[in-house]
């Protein structure tokens, strides 16, 4: 429908309707029905406006002949009289037939005077009927209802319009291309007619559609007379009430993802050209001059703390030159649902994240797309994100809590996702033991000076599973103690361990002070300058308690 090979205006107009159309494919729930009627109320402000200008045009051309005729003698163009009389006649007899539908869809939809709305808008079983009659696969699948007649109508009245506009210009390559009605041609259905896939749908979609197509031809006929003008040299130019219309592809959008919408004004002429300006957001005028693209990111954080939506508001300006050289201002605000899209959180660990470690994170917002681009913040932690891909991240919290910030940067502008609170907790303590001759040390029984001893360090399992580069240790020295009597324990010997894995095991040879001590004497391995090295090879003390480093033993013959 909007193809190269179409004239501007007329892709202009396909795309009203493909925005009116394509709707139709999701699921309508009550925000996409309330849009319908919002476009239906634009589109009929647009058709009185536009009206009203031709009426006022038609007027004042016809003064101009007349004054030709009168003032000049010029009697070149007194069979306008008639023809401008025949073009709004037409013209009229075609909006009464779309008035008359309109009257239908609104019994359909069953107008609530006393409430003010249409109570119902989802009304699409008898629509269908209405439109398609009693066969819908009759004339060659276009049905035997109301649409096969206003298809008809519309296609004769567009001939009309376009054999006069191309018998006022000279030359073939200011002719103007017929386009009628086209069928959709869709790849699941490629028999399908333009009257089954406009009407079958709900009751407040084809209100909808048939003002759009009310304004469509009216700007058409408002082309035609632009043309009939230029024969009085361009002279009248009738500009009077103009009304702003926006056409949002959607009325609720996901965070991150960019709100878009069409403007237009309420009037055509090829000697105006309105100038479209973005309060908030950006605009991109659009082939033609007559329109442009109006586009925006839904932003997050005007979604409430602790709720799923938000309300987003928008604003635009539009000017329009008149005749007197001066410009009429529309002003457009407008707003707009955003969602909070999910966000989805891969990590071994998700519940919490250990404090001063390197919690390696995926983070991603399907519903964004090839629109997420993320940055991502945290309260009280560092966060860096991985030069691999841009979905992961490392979190490195270092208070007792962290509200994790997810934003994306669509188009230059960064905008919140969504807060993401987690608690902080300290790595488990690592498991400190001693094997003797290759045995796990109980703590009850007593040992032998000559046996193998060798001391482990070890991380809690499940921590080393999640955070490897995080789970390793190191002790400096082991300090070996001996009580005999009643005296204090007295150090013998101290070893130094820094160059030893305490995951391995330490291999400690007891000393000859040990070995000469008698059964029932007590001797203690006690570690000094224990340490967890992080993901980034830096310290981290433990603050483990002398009692916690100490490991006691009682000697036997």
């Amino acid at each position: 429908m909007a193809s190269k090979g179409n004239p501007t205006r007329q892709r202009m107009i396909n795309m009203m309707y493909l925005v009116l159309l394509a709707i139709l494919a999701i699921n309508l729930d009550p925000e996409v029905l309330d849009a319908f009627i919002r476009m239906k109320k634009d589109f009929q402000a647009t058709s009185q406006v536009v009206n009203q200008g031709s009426i006022d045009f038609v007027a004042q051309m016809k003064s101009e002949i007349q004054r030709e005729m009168e003032k000049e003698g010029k009697m070149t163009n007194e069979g306008l009289l008639d023809t401008l009389d025949q073009i709004r006649g037409k013209t009229m007899a075609f909006t009464q037939v779309i008035n008359a539908h309109l009257e239908e869809m609104e019994t359909l939809a069953d107008w609530d005077e006393e409430k003010q709305e249409y109570t119902a808008k989802d009304e699409s079983e008898r629509n269908y009927q209405y439109w398609m009659g009693t066969d819908d696969m009759a004339e060659d699948r276009r049905g035997n209802g109301a649409a096969y007649d206003l298809r008809n109508t519309y296609d004769e009245y567009i001939r009309y319009l376009h054999g006069m506009y191309n018998s006022q210009v000279k030359g073939d390559s200011l002719q103007k291309e017929l386009v009628l009605l086209p069928d959709p041609g869709r790849r699941s259905d490629p028999d399908e007619r333009w009257e089954e896939y406009t009407f079958e749908g709900p009751v407040s979609a084809n209100l909808a559609t048939l003002e759009a197509m009310k304004a469509d031809i009216l700007r058409r006929e408002k082309e035609v007379l632009d043309i009939l003008n230029t024969r009085l040299g361009g002279r009248v130019f009738v500009v009077d009430k103009l009304v702003p219309i926006v056409v949002p592809t959607t009325q609720v959008v996901a965070a991150g993802l960019p709100f878009e919408a069409q403007l237009y004004v309420g009037m055509s002429s090829s000697a105006v050209k309105p100038q479209f300006s973005a309060g908030n957001g950006r605009i991109s005028p659009l082939e033609g001059g007559s329109s442009a693209r109006y586009q925006v990111i839904a932003d997050g954080s005007r979604i409430p703390q602790g709720k799923t939506e938000g309300t987003q508001t928008y604003s635009a300006t539009i000017r329009v030159p008149k005749a007197d050289g001066t410009f009429e201002i529309l002003n457009v605000n407008q707003q707009f649902t955003v969602r909070k899209p999910e966000v989805q959180i891969f990590s071994l660990a998700v519940q919490n994240l250990y404090r001063n470690c390197g919690n390696e994170v995926s983070i991603d917002v399907p519903a964004l797309g090839e629109y997420y681009n993320p940055k991502v913040t945290a309260s009280r932690a560092t966060v860096r994100q991985s030069d691999r891909s841009i979905r992961r991240f490392v979190i490195i919290p270092t208070g007792r809590e962290s509200m994790v910030t997810v934003m994306s940067e669509t188009n230059g502008q960064l905008v919140k996702v969504d807060d993401i609170k987690y608690n902080v907790i300290n790595p488990p303590k690592p498991e400190i033991f001693v094997k003797v001759d290759g045995r796990p040390f109980n703590g009850l029984n007593a040992v032998k000076a000559t046996q193998r001893f060798a001391l482990h360090v070890e991380a809690d399992k499940e921590f080393k599973r999640l955070l490897p580069k995080d789970a390793r240790y190191k002790v400096g020295q082991v300090k070996i103690l001996l009580k005999d009597q009643l005296g204090p324990a007295r150090p013998v010997r101290t070893i130094n361990t820094s160059g030893q894995n305490p995951e391995n095991g330490i291999r400690i040879t007891l000393p000859q002070e040990v070995r000469q001590a008698g059964p029932g004497i007590k001797f203690f391995l006690q570690l000094e300058d224990v340490y967890r090295v992080n993901f980034r090879g830096q310290r981290v003390d433990l603050g483990l308690s002398d009692y916690e480093l100490t490991v006691p033993f009682t000697l036997r013959r």
